[in-house]
């Protein structure tokens, strides 16, 4: 198990769900091409798709699912440990992802 898959669990999420796969190849390609962050749809999402034999909306989908159980049972005091601010919504798919590459790369 690596460092992305550690700190998944550790906030919570659980690996039965497809999102979490989807989750931890999306943040170990944005630990090596930061430009990712930027282009979610046209390049993340399909780079994702393909290497997880799935379609580019379905792995969309996968992560606003999986971030939603999230938000709702996942370890929010942690996270916000990593955020270091306060948030008061739910962040985006690509704000969380974003948050997760920085907290890592700190990390290393």
């Amino acid at each position: 198990m690596n460092r992305t898959e550690l700190t998944l669990h550790r906030l919570g999420f659980r690996s039965t769900y497809k999102g979490f796969r989807y989750l931890c190849h999306a943040i170990d390609l944005a630990l090596e091409d930061d430009t990712y962050l930027t282009r979610l749809t046209k390049g993340l999402y399909p780079a994702v798709a393909r290497r997880c034999g799935a379609s580019s909306p379905a792995v969309e989908r996968s992560l606003r699912t999986l971030i939603d159980v999230f938000w709702v049972r996942g370890n929010l005091v942690f996270f916000q440990e990593i955020v270091c601010y306060p948030l008061r919504d739910k962040p985006y798919t690509g704000e969380f992802i974003a948050i997760l590459v920085c907290y890592l790369k700190a990390l290393s």
